[in-house]
């Protein structure tokens, strides 16, 4: 095998969901301010939020320190 395939690449992509469609794991449409799912179940504006994990930001430190 070339060594060059046997590389594991790292997964870019961030869970931007909204944390009421994380928690009821439905597919987010990440609309702001309300998603499509929390309009369509009359969720309120407040709990329609979409935080970042401690996780995301190194990922993106990690990102600009590549990019400098």
């Amino acid at each position: 095998m070339n060594p060059q395939h046997s590389q594991i690449k790292k997964r870019k992509r961030l869970p931007i969901s909204c944390t009421t469609c994380r928690k009821r794991k439905i597919k987010c449409d990440r609309q702001k301010p309300l998603c499509g799912a929390c309009k369509k179940n009359n969720v309120p504006v407040h709990l329609c939020i979409y935080d970042d994990s401690p996780w995301i930001s190194s990922i993106v430190k990690e990102e600009n320190l590549k990019n400098e």
